[in-house]
């Protein structure tokens, strides 16, 4: 069950936002469960924290607004998946240090929370260690831990797999990256995200795989690749 909580305080975007997320929801089979607050103060009064849970945030209410609510979260050390919703594009910009999942505008509702919400669940499949990957119509779901690294090449994406298979895509890493943050992956070049657990080593600036692969590290990501490296031995 997925727990969806809507804070507006417009009464017709409350609704709006709730049948959008309830078609996108109960067109991808999942079973949800929405509750609506008309202003922060309520929200904060009667939230419940879930296991699974999504929350859509109006940036710009009276009173506690969107921004206050993620300080409260950020005060008591908690962190929540969290979309907030503007109808004014500089307060978008005023508020990026907020650190939400995503920004949704207003006046793209229709496009934009779908969007978001893909996002979202592609996330939350990573984090129980599946990538989804979408190919000429089909969707193949892998365990992260099946992965050895990716390898871009001009417009093609190669996923190379532990047991030696491939699976070719057009995708960039970028999308790729932003998924496998802190799941144990590093981008360790421009052409190459590598799953550290198949890692032996770092020389100078390569990566020795265990596999005996050498895969190369851009001068301005060595330092990190190797806090991620030699984070990812401690456990």
């Amino acid at each position: 069950m997925l727990y969806i909580s809507i804070c507006d305080d417009e009464e017709i975007s409350r609704k709006e936002i709730a049948a959008i997320v309830s078609a996108y929801l109960s067109g991808h089979g999942i079973e949800h469960e929405i509750s609506l607050y008309s202003n922060g103060t309520e929200f904060l009064n009667n939230y419940k924290k879930r296991a699974e849970e999504l929350i859509l945030l109006d940036i710009d209410m009276p009173g506690k607004t969107g921004i206050d609510i993620i300080h409260e979260f950020d005060k008591n050390g908690e962190n929540r998946n969290v979309m907030l919703i503007t109808g004014h594009d500089n307060l978008v910009l005023e508020n990026l240090n907020s650190r939400p999942f995503q920004f949704i505008r207003k006046i793209s509702m229709e496009s934009d929370i779908p969007e978001a919400l893909e996002k979202y669940l592609k996330k939350q499949q990573v984090a129980e260690g599946v990538l989804e990957i979408q190919k000429k119509g089909s969707i193949i779901h892998l365990k992260l831990s099946e992965i050895k690294y990716m390898e871009k090449y001009k417009n093609t994406l190669t996923i190379r797999q532990i047991t030696g298979e491939e699976i070719e895509v057009r995708s960039n890493l970028k999308e790729y990256e932003q998924l496998l943050l802190n799941n144990g992956f590093v981008r360790a070049h421009t052409g190459y995200i590598v799953n550290l657990a198949c890692c032996r080593a770092i020389r100078k600036y390569d990566m020795i795989l265990k596999t005996g692969e050498v895969l190369p590290i851009s001068r301005n990501r060595l330092q990190e690749v190797k806090a991620q490296f030699i984070k990812s031995r401690r456990y």
